[in-house]
């Protein structure tokens, strides 16, 4: 068995392998880590606990659950905790932190990894992911716990105040859509159809609640049992060679489009009425498109990172918008999120990766937003998903992103940022290179290509995005070019 004496925090939390560098004594100490943080933070701080349906997310005591091993930590260190019942889309929790006015929540989940990988979420108080101060804080005292776990007492009873969570964020959405679009509050809609495949994560529960307060839309939802294997289905919503199942539902339910999730629901990908992906970037310009003409809420402010489509940017420019790029991660959005807030101003934030939210809505992606937007618009427009697409394309040009990874020596820890060693990879001219996260050349005709080096595996992701296809594959090879040579 691997054994690792420090817990590293990623983008998005800590993950691991089960049974290898995710077990119980790792889940402990970052359990006793995250409560000492929050009692730093607030007095008598409780948290709420969520998870997708992974092996070891079990409400049980068995000595197996990783839930049962995040209760005994917390109440070790005399932190109050409301545990879900069953599992919880990541969302839904930032939902209910805000709301309950808790001091924050824990989700155990591993996001879009294969089902033999789990990890641990913190959220804070405001929803939004937890800031890099603090996961810096919990990645250093979890690695001392870990070194010598102190013996915790037997877990006492704790109280679930709250079981249907799914229901009171689906009347905040509900809220959100007829403060977007008020003229629905005047006229029923006619009835939309979505086929979603919930992949036997955490979704099913709240796409229902959905469905059920939302009339005029009929979700017809697949694969909703939540399972620890996940039915044999690839977690990952974006790697479109594992959605044919939805792409034969969306002709068979004769849908306006399709939606699939990741296990814990902060992730989608949006199929049209053919069954051909959109990005998460084209998912987003139909949206902004759609919402800077809105008379009663005008979108101002439109957020991506470094590693998102330079259509967002086109979006921005054209409309005279407010256009932030951050580095990669959900949570560098978060002060940006909050000024919106504070100016009850309207903002879009995207991730190439699948993430979604808006201001008005929580600090915290949402796999499930995207997909009531759509349906709204494609009512509104009287066009499909598809059209939306092409008129797009029309307005602000079609671009091809790629994404792709190569692994490395794990002793490596710094990229060529040099223009006279780069330059002689690439074909068209470097015009400018950012080193804010990783390195990202950008290049003559539109073209840009991103290399980041992964927080917690030896890999290093590239991403770029060109006008042609061709180009944008070239891109890639010479990045990789580039890394393969000696420093």
């Amino acid at each position: 068995m691997k054994t690792i004496d420090t817990i590293t925090f990623g983008t998005s939390g800590y993950r691991g392998v089960i049974g290898d560098t995710f077990t119980i004594p790792h889940v402990t100490a970052i359990g006793l880590a995250i409560a000492s943080y929050v009692k730093l933070k607030q007095d008598n701080p409780r948290l709420i606990l969520g998870f997708d349906p992974r092996e070891g997310n079990t409400t049980d005591y068995a000595d197996t659950s990783f839930v049962a091993a995040i209760i005994q930590a917390l109440q070790a260190m005399d932190v109050k905790v409301d545990c879900c019942r069953w599992p919880t889309p990541t969302p839904v929790i930032s939902w209910a932190i805000t709301h309950f006015n808790l001091s924050g929540g824990i989700i155990l989940t591993a996001s879009h990894n294969p089902t033999h990988y789990n990890g641990i979420k913190l959220n804070d108080y405001n929803g939004a992911p937890a800031s890099l101060e603090a996961t810096q804080y919990i990645s250093q005292s979890a690695s001392t716990y870990l070194i010598d776990l102190p013996k915790l007492p037997p877990i006492q009873r704790f109280r679930r105040r709250y079981s249907n969570y799914e229901r009171g964020f689906t009347r905040h959405l509900k809220n959100i859509m007829f403060n977007l679009f008020p003229s629905h509050n005047k006229k029923p809609m006619s009835s939309i159809t979505i086929s979603i495949d919930a992949k036997h994560g955490a979704c099913a529960r709240t796409w229902r609640e959905i469905s059920d307060q939302f009339h005029h839309l009929s979700c017809r939802i697949r694969h909703g049992e939540p399972l620890p294997d996940f039915g044999g289905q690839h977690p990952n919503p974006t790697q479109i060679e594992h959605l044919t199942v939805l792409q034969e539902t969306i002709i068979n339910d004769a849908a306006h489009f399709g939606i699939a999730n990741d296990p814990d629901g902060d992730r989608h990908v949006i199929l049209d009425e053919k069954g051909i992906a959109l990005s998460p970037e084209e998912v987003a310009a139909i949206i902004a498109h759609h919402l800077v003409h809105q008379k009663n809420t005008r979108l101002t402010t439109i957020m991506t990172t470094l590693a998102s489509s330079q259509l967002m940017c086109r979006v921005a420019i054209k409309w005279g918008l407010h256009f932030i790029e951050t580095p990669i991660g959900f949570k560098y959005f978060t002060p940006h999120l909050e000024a919106l807030r504070h100016n009850a101003s309207l903002g879009l934030a995207v991730e190439s990766s699948g993430g979604f939210t808006l201001s008005h809505h929580t600090m915290e992606k949402c796999g499930f937003l995207p997909g009531l937007l759509m349906a709204f618009i494609c009512h509104d427009t009287g066009q499909s998903v598809s059209q939306l697409r092409q008129c797009i394309y029309d307005e602000y040009g079609h671009y091809y992103f790629i994404e792709d990874a190569m692994t490395v020596d794990s002793s490596r820890r710094s990229l060529p940022t040099q223009r006279d060693i780069l330059q002689p990879h690439f074909n068209s001219k470097i015009q400018s290179i950012n080193d804010t996260d990783g390195i990202k050349l950008i290049l003559e005709e539109d073209q840009w290509i991103l290399a980041r080096p992964s927080g917690t595996e030896p890999v290093i992701r590239l991403y770029s995005e060109a006008s042609k296809k061709s180009q944008a594959e070239s891109l890639i090879r010479s990045m990789k070019s580039v890394l393969n040579c000696p420093e």
